[in-house]
């Protein structure tokens, strides 16, 4: 920030050095706790000592600036209440308009108009409205017209009527709008005004006039003076061009859409649109639209006689709009066109020949496979309107264009994912129009759709589930009225229901359940969400979940589980009721075949099973039925159920076994580390905690020689960013070892305790491993199943502590040669290492914040997305961007995962040969996928880093 305190434009230094700060902040993380910081000082300062008019002043700029710059969801709700006073204080005790009018800008910005607070304003305003000086009676009406509430009505309404006719043309048009909006608590008041409104019709400011034709479009049609404004808009009405830019023009338009246009004004409606068409340079679009809305008032027999006296056509003037490549003027055409009757132009009614020609019909159905949504949905609306027929058989030709497929045969071209995804949104919004309010019909539809959707993507068991499509039809039946939402959701699970009655015998393993995994997730959906209002009984329905459960997706078991679990809620509190017996025996059956994520779903569903009286706590707290929050609901049970000694605790004999039991089902060893409190104890503490740790830690581990770059005295290319990346290194492994580390009596590096120097090791040689591809035979790098060859660990130590160097032998790039006997490492394992001496693959989450922070935001410095592979896979591709480079030398960094910031993403930092850098993160997710999110300095590299993260 380049500007000066003079030329700043600040209300004063404090104000002024708030917003170099944010400014001149590295990260927006950053310029938000100088902004919480700031909201600290200010509160403090405002509540020491009663402040002056200019310091009260002072500090609620500050703070509207700190509200305005502030990301959404940082400061909690309530953060400027202690403000509140003072800005009351200052509405009504400031000396200057501008001092008041900070006072009211507060008030209106940050305190909702419900605010108890909002009371003590009722005097302050009606003092205001009567004191005769212009500014303060306008700061006042604009507050009224922004905050209005009952509570103000009875002691203003009597002033805002005088001020209707008040000299002063900036007072009236307020006064006008103030009314208009205490209109909304008190119906009567636009009717007690209604006469003076239609003068002011004719106000010889326009501003007025304006204001005037905004409240006379609001006036009911039992009033009075109602038909002598009708008269007077349209009078005024025949004074417009379709050229004007006015806002008196398109308030007149608008303002007509209210009270309606006469019968006798429809011809000069009809030559403003052929005026549009012979000028098509200077029309303008709102104005043409308003003229369109306002032929939709009369009937179509009205129209045709007026088009046959003008020898025109409305819709054959807007054919400048379909010659034209602009999307903007292909939705105006679309809108206009709807807002006629097919009888006018479509050749529907009888006598009445089409209107648009061969092309032009061409085009129009174009537009049903544009890119833009609204021009598409418009385009079936305008259809739908015109013949249903028309899209019945679109949606019949675009079915049977889809690739089949048999029972044992996927089809000749599959389909990809997205396409699918794109092609689901297009077929129901085709069924949406068919079936308008028939949910039965819609649930019909959305069965058939998904039907054929499920063939085009290939053989079964391997389907997806259509994101697309889910949230589509879950959106549209949450929209919808109340019987087509509970018809809609009752046809769905009566199919899932009917389909179990009709199937003889038990579900054979790995066999795909008789329904897609889309619409499997829309039906468990559903079933959570109208459980009490469908009827369907829900043990039925359990029953058909349960069936599907086994051959199903993990993303599909875990909306069914979900749903099953929720289901069984309602079945206990059923009179004599009782959870078919079939449902527990299914989940643990698919919960010991099941991977991580759905196993412990599944474990947690038995345990709610077993203990209905605490299911029914849950299903009572809910705030909505929704699937979403049923499960959020279970997560918060969870959360206050687990306490640090449920985490923490002393060993038992029952929790090893039962340890071991989980460890032999998942595969992983007996590798454990201390518990945080033993990580964190004094020196005296270590070695008494360490008695406690549930497995022996790993012996220390000793120093082994940088083989990345051998001692021949290779230098790496030299670039500032680099340079700022080492210098960042060496300040942290120069750090003074702290009194831990020297009780832990590590040896690899300083400062470092013997379960970091362990994870700094692993780290080093796992990422060697990688770089070498030697772990092409093993499963993901997944933390529930590694292993450590205690004999390769000691003769991989012997041969470091040996100085022995490594040769590369063939086929294997020098930069890559650290060890051949790494040991199987984990997603955690790769990101537990810090910076350490002459650990070239390892970086500090020091180092990695400061280079994050650093490199820029916005579309071209920062991305993010998701990836259908595991952190130990990325991690795989990330280094095989240094093996596939032999003629630049670049590096990969990691950072440890468990040490903040971002604890539990595995940071990776590549740098280039020319210095640039691309800093990653990744954070596992569900079922071996991984978040990432990446920033650089600029191209780069970015694009090659990016490619390995798709």
């Amino acid at each position: 920030m380049d500007t000066t305190f003079a030329s700043s434009g600040a209300l004063s230094r404090a104000h002024y050095a708030i917003v170099r700060q944010v400014e001149e902040a590295s990260s927006v993380q950053e310029a938000d706790q100088a902004l919480a910081f700031e909201v600290k000082r200010v509160h403090e300062r405002l509540a020491r000592a009663a402040p002056t008019i200019s310091k009260c002043k002072e500090c609620l700029v500050i703070l509207l600036y700190i509200s305005s710059v502030a990301l959404p969801g940082f400061l909690v709700p309530g953060s400027f209440e202690f403000a509140f006073p003072h800005a009351l204080n200052l509405a009504e005790v400031g000396r200057t308009i501008e001092e008041k009018r900070i006072g009211y800008l507060f008030c209106a910005e940050l305190m909702s108009t419900d605010h108890e607070l909002r009371l003590m304003m009722v005097n302050t305003l009606r003092k205001d409205l009567e004191s005769g000086s212009p500014g303060r009676m306008c700061l006042a009406l604009d507050n009224l017209i922004a905050f209005a509430n009952e509570d103000i009505v009875p002691a203003v309404q009597d002033v805002i009527l005088d001020l209707i006719s008040h000299n002063y043309p900036h007072i009236r048009r307020r006064a006008i709008l103030a009314l208009r909006s205490l209109a909304q608590f008190e119906p009567t008041l636009l009717s007690q005004g209604s006469e003076t409104i239609v003068k002011r019709l004719q106000d010889r400011s326009e501003s007025v006039a304006v204001s005037a034709l905004a409240a006379t479009a609001a006036l009911p049609t039992s009033d009075p003076n109602f038909a002598s404004a009708r008269l007077v808009v349209n009078g005024l009405f025949s004074s417009i061009g379709i050229s004007s830019s006015s806002a008196l023009s398109l308030r007149i338009l608008q303002c007509l859409q209210g009270v309606g246009l006469s019968e006798t004004h429809v011809p000069f409606a009809l030559d403003l649109i052929r005026s549009s068409a012979c000028s098509t340079s200077s029309y303008k679009p709102a104005s043409l639209l308003g003229l369109f809305r306002l032929l939709s008032q009369h009937t179509p027999p009205k129209l045709i006689e007026a088009e046959k006296a003008q020898e025109m056509s409305a819709v054959k003037c807007l054919t400048h709009l379909l010659q034209s490549q602009d999307p903007n003027d292909h939705y105006l055409y679309l809108a206009c066109l709807l807002c006629v009757d097919p009888a006018v132009w479509a050749g529907t009614q009888e006598g009445r020949l089409l209107v648009l020609e061969a092309w032009e019909v061409e085009r129009v159905m174009g537009f049903l496979e544009s890119d833009d949504d609204y021009i598409r949905k418009m385009t079936l609306t305008l259809l739908a309107r015109i013949d249903p027929a028309i899209l019945s058989t679109y949606l019949t030709h675009i079915l049977s264009s889809l690739p089949a497929s048999s029972s044992s045969q996927s089809p000749a071209t599959p389909m990809d994912l997205a396409t699918l995804n794109v092609l689901a949104v297009k077929l129901f919004d085709i069924i949406e129009l068919l079936t308008t309010e028939e949910g039965d019909r819609y649930a019909q539809g959305v069965k058939e759709v998904l039907g054929r959707l499920d063939e085009a993507q290939g053989t079964p068991g391997k389907k997806k589930v259509l994101q697309g499509a889910v949230e589509k039809v879950l959106v549209h039946v949450r929209e919808s009225m109340s019987d087509f939402r509970i018809s809609c959701a009752t046809t769905l699970l009566t199919y899932i229901t009917e389909s179990l009655q009709s199937a003889a015998g038990p579900t054979p393993e790995n066999v795909p359940p008789s329904f897609g995994p889309t619409f499997l997730v829309i039906a468990a959906a559903l079933a959570v969400e109208y459980v009490n209002s469908v009827a369907v009984s829900p043990k039925e329905t359990v029953k058909a979940l349960c069936r599907s459960l086994k051959g199903s997706s993990p993303i599909v078991q875990d909306a069914l589980l979900i749903s099953i679990l929720r289901l069984a809620a309602e079945i206990h509190l059923e009179d004599g009721a009782s959870l078919p017996d079939e449902v527990k025996g299914t989940v643990q059956e698919v919960q010991d075949k099941a991977g991580t994520f759905i196993r412990k779903r599944c474990a947690q569903v038995l345990k709610y099973l077993s203990d209905d009286k605490r299911l029914r706590s849950v299903v009572r707290g809910l705030s909505s039925t929704t699937l979403p929050e049923f499960v959020q609901a279970l997560e918060i049970q969870e959360t206050k159920g687990r306490t640090n000694s449920d985490i923490y605790r002393d060993d038992t004999p029952s929790d090893r076994n039962s340890s071991a039991n989980a460890r032999s089902r998942s595969g992983s060893p007996n590798v454990g580390l201390a518990s945080a409190d033993a990580r964190n104890a004094s020196p005296s503490k270590s070695v008494n905690a360490s008695s406690k740790l549930r497995y022996a830690a790993y012996e220390p581990p000793k120093p082994i020689a940088s083989l990345r770059f051998g001692s021949s005295g290779g230098q790496r290319p030299s670039s500032p960013q680099l340079n700022k990346v080492n210098a960042i290194s060496r300040s942290s492994s120069n750090r003074p070892s702290s009194p831990r580390s020297d009780a832990g009596s590590s040896s690899y590096g300083t400062g470092r305790s013997e379960y970091e120097s362990t994870a700094v090791e692993a780290a080093s040689l796992g990422l060697a491993a990688v770089s070498l591809g030697r772990l092409d035979s093993m499963d993901s790098l997944d933390s529930r199943r590694y292993s450590v060859g205690q004999g390769q660990k000691d003769r991989r130590l012997k041969r470091a502590s040996s100085g022995t160097e490594l040769v590369p032998g063939p086929g294997l790039p020098k930069s890559d040669l650290i060890s051949l006997d790494s040991p199987f490492v984990t997603d955690a394992t790769i990101g537990a290492s810090g910076g350490s001496e002459g650990g070239e693959d390892n970086i500090s989450s020091d180092e990695f914040e400061k280079i994050w922070n650093e490199l820029p935001e916005g579309e071209r410095g920062s991305q993010r997305g998701w990836c259908d592979g595991s952190v130990g896979e990325i991690a795989r591709r990330l280094q095989g961007l240094g093996n596939g480079h032999d003629d630049e030398d670049m590096r990969v960094r990691v950072a440890p995962v468990d040490v903040p910031p971002f604890v539990g993403e595995l940071k990776v930092m590549v740098i280039a040969g020319d210095g640039r850098v691309v800093a990653v993160r990744l954070k596992a997710g569900e079922e071996d996928s991984c978040l990432w999110r990446l920033k650089s300095d600029g191209l780069g590299k970015a694009s090659a880093v990016r490619a390995a993260l798709v």
